[in-house]
């Protein structure tokens, strides 16, 4: 997210005074400016990272699928290598 974007949406969710307090100290232990910027950030990069985790497990999906096919590939090429094996003439 570009800082020259206007922010004029509102969002307003309720906390315990413990989950107040639990975020105010992450933002003070992560060098938030304000307890709004750290809480937007956060959560945004979260989504951002929550997008990225689904499209890598979309391609180790792939992955997955296309070393699947190249195992019974080779299963199949290993049982034709020994039958051509066992119905060579002994020598």
């Amino acid at each position: 997210m570009t800082a020259f974007k206007r922010r004029d949406k509102v969002l307003l969710f309720r906390l315990t005074q413990d989950e107040y307090n639990l975020l105010l100290a992450a933002c003070a232990e992560r060098g938030g400016r304000t307890l709004s910027e750290f809480a937007r950030t956060e959560l945004l990069q979260r989504l951002e990272d929550d997008q990225q985790d689904t499209e890598i497990e979309g391609h180790l999906y792939r992955v997955n699928e296309r070393l699947n096919q190249l195992q019974s590939a080779v299963q199949d090429v290993t049982g034709m290598l020994e039958a051509i094996v066992k119905n060579r003439p002994q020598q």
